[in-house]
């Protein structure tokens, strides 16, 4: 699971409205979110816990986690 400090406030996640809230889930992932959780920080903590590593230079792959890679987890 991901601890980052940069997510959005829980603050600021309350103010937008659900249909805020949708709009800007959808530009970011594509489509609308399957579920809607109680918190809507902790939908946002998962979907950047989920998402995989941006390489630092072009010519990097991304790290795949260990059950995509066929690795078993350390």
């Amino acid at each position: 699971m991901t601890d980052r400090g940069d997510l959005p406030s829980a603050e600021a996640l309350t103010l937008m409205s659900a249909a805020e809230f949708v709009s800007a889930w959808c530009r970011i992932v594509g489509e609308p979110p399957a579920i809607v959780l109680e918190s809507r920080r902790e939908m946002i903590r998962i979907l950047a816990g989920d998402m995989p590593p941006v390489p630092v230079r072009a010519d990097e792959q991304p790290a795949l986690p260990a059950a995509e890679s066929g690795q078993a987890p350390l």
